[in-house]
């Protein structure tokens, strides 16, 4: 998912058409070469749980934090950056990344919420994308610790778009077939 003050501006706009992303949010250099982008079967992949808990999960956890930062990402999925592992990042306390593993939700009924969202798979497309407003997350630590919260906002909306990802599922799937035609196009124009 992709950081983009402006989109938490537009998050009570009636759902529109495909945007452009803004100049002055993507990084000049375009899509980070690490992050794989729509027509990678990995994206496609439904993720494995993870068993192991080991040094391996650690770094493969620091690389994607640096990644998500180094792209101006509010999240990432493993298979964004071509790992089919459970794991994922969304943002934690003050901002602070936070690392969820084998993470699953539980739908609270707090209605849901269209919003423009973005992904670092779909480098400069925006799309408006319904969301739970709040969701309860249960999921592993690094060490396999079980923690459990209630996701609200921007981390609800995060986490849901991860575990997406997790699930092989994108923001065009979110959307109505016309909505995703513009935008698939929009992505093989650009």
């Amino acid at each position: 998912m992709t950081n983009k003050k402006a989109n938490q501006k537009r998050s009570s706009e009636k759902p529109g058409p495909v945007r452009p992303a803004q100049q002055d949010t993507k990084p000049l250099h375009g899509p980070h070469p690490a992050i794989l982008q729509l027509g990678n079967p990995v994206l496609r992949s439904p993720a494995i749980l993870v068993k192991d808990f080991d040094s391996q999960l650690k770094k493969l956890a620091e690389q994607m934090i640096e990644i998500m930062q180094q792209a101006s990402g509010v999240g990432l999925a493993a298979q964004q950056i071509g790992s089919i592992r459970r794991i994922c990042i969304i943002p934690g306390q003050e901002d602070k990344p936070l690392v969820l593993v084998n993470p699953t939700l539980k739908n609270l009924d707090g209605g849901n919420q269209p919003a423009i969202e973005g992904c670092l798979s779909l480098y400069g497309l925006q799309l408006p994308v319904e969301r739970q407003l709040a969701v309860q997350v249960q999921a592993q630590d690094l060490s396999g610790q079980e923690i459990e919260f209630k996701a609200e906002g921007l981390q609800a909306r995060a986490v849901q778009h991860e575990i997406d990802h997790l699930n092989g599922i994108l923001i065009i799937d979110r959307v109505s077939p016309q909505l995703r035609w513009m935008a698939l196009k929009q992505l093989i124009q650009s």
